[in-house]
């Protein structure tokens, strides 16, 4: 299944809901049962056929589907391929939901949002060179960290007053880039798809940090840490982000 992770890792890059499904049995493939989907369940592309993939005739089982930045909501096993000795590969119907690439959501859980400091631009503290570029979440180590968007996961291990790592996740070259800083522990790597609301570490208090919070940063175009599309991350997520998810603004 190499190949098939592969792709998937590939097209979820794009930060969209992908889905791959087909008949991949060791050698015994069927092309025309091997269909590559996005969201809308609709083809993406082919391996240079006209016809990108065709439904599988009535009654034929798919015995692979791969997903990335989507969520399967629940799974039904169904047992009959256990009686044909098919073990390994049971038949599941799942239900999905699509995650909507464009979402914002806040960088903590619903119930922690108003441990917000808001305290982007402060200046003449001790822990800061110049001025504070995030906001705080004064949250207990441990508190669940989330993706505040999809994108692909930036991992930066040489700024020590962010600790061990300061995280990012980047929506594209010239877009939203969401900073993280003074975590405890690590849920994602380097060039990882996730989603928006996705669980990438736990808040600590490593770095320049005296107890437990989470560092927030919001830059718009993906710049540098006093750059000028560095913008006040408290009120970017009063505008944009709910508890359900809003569409990330264009800028």
């Amino acid at each position: 299944m190499v190949r098939e992770f592969a792709t998937v890792r590939e097209l979820a890059r794009s930060g969209d809901p992908v889905f791959l499904v087909g008949d991949f049995n060791d050698g015994q493939d069927d092309p025309r049962a091997h269909c590559r989907l996005r969201g809308s369940m609709t083809n993406a592309f082919g391996a240079g056929v006209a016809v990108p993939c065709q439904p599988p005739a009535r009654d034929r089982g798919v015995d692979h589907i791969f997903g990335a930045n989507t969520s399967f909501v629940a799974a039904d096993v169904d047992p009959a391929p256990r009686l044909q000795r098919l073990s390994d590969h049971p038949l599941v119907t799942a239900t999905v939901a699509a995650v909507p690439p464009a979402t914002v959501v806040p960088p903590v859980p619903p119930a922690l949002v108003g441990t917000d400091v808001d305290n982007w631009g402060d200046d003449g503290g001790s822990h800061w060179d110049s001025w504070h570029t995030g906001t705080d979440f004064s949250v207990p180590c441990g508190t669940p960290v989330r993706a505040a968007t999809s994108g692909t996961v930036e991992v930066d291990a040489n700024q020590p007053w962010a600790g061990r790592w300061l995280v990012k996740v980047v929506t594209g070259p010239d877009s939203v880039a969401t900073w993280y800083a003074h975590m405890q522990t690590l849920d994602v790597h380097a060039r990882q798809s996730v989603r928006a609301g996705q669980q990438i570490g736990e808040a600590g208090a490593r770095g320049n940090a005296t107890g437990c919070h989470l560092h927030f940063e919001v830059h718009l175009h993906n710049g540098s840490i006093y750059g000028p599309d560095n913008v006040n991350p408290s009120q970017w997520l009063a505008q944009h982000a709910s508890r359900t998810g809003a569409a990330l603004p264009a800028v």
